[in-house]
């Protein structure tokens, strides 16, 4: 991504957004890495956790600074068509992890709800993400939407997987 930025001639507010994609990126990289590499223990921690919390942060305001800088206009119905779908997934992915049982002692609780909040942050940011490459009219910035996008699904389709196994 970054040598996209570099590569093509677009305006500065939408380089510093995905900068800040790239910097949410990173930061994913960091939490997995701290939980798989630098800890001794197989459980998720709450440092870990939380810097990719920071990262989920940070991918909203990069993808909602792409959102402005590309000014995607959203008709009425698709808006609500959109609602609709955002909704019966969110509906989804919430009856299936509250069939998911987990020990109530405050560390296994914590790291749960963690672990929980990555596909609902995942359906937010693809929802996000889709609308913006759906909406994209110029061809030259079509091939880094498809991939974001097919990384976040990628990305909600492993922490899933990670939530099933808790």
């Amino acid at each position: 991504m970054v040598a996209f930025v570099l590569k093509f001639n677009i305006q500065a507010q939408a380089k510093r957004a995905w900068l800040l994609i790239a910097a949410a990126i990173f930061t994913w990289a960091i939490g997995i890495l701290y939980n798989y590499i630098l800890q001794t223990e197989a459980e998720e921690s709450i440092i870990g956790g939380l810097l990719r919390i920071i990262g989920y942060a940070i991918f909203f305001l990069g993808l909602v600074m792409q959102w402005r800088t590309m000014e995607v206009q959203v008709k009425r119905v698709e808006v609500l068509l959109l609602l609709l779908l955002f909704g019966v997934c969110l509906a989804i992915i919430l009856i299936l992890i509250l069939n998911i049982p987990i020990a109530i002692d405050v560390e296994s609780l914590t790291e749960a709800l963690l672990i929980a909040a990555y596909p609902i942050l995942d359906l937010i940011l693809t929802f996000i993400s889709g609308v913006i490459l759906w909406k994209v009219k110029r061809k030259k910035i079509v091939f880094p939407w498809v991939v974001l996008t097919l990384l976040l699904v990628n990305n909600m389709v492993l922490n899933w997987q990670h939530l099933t196994e808790i």
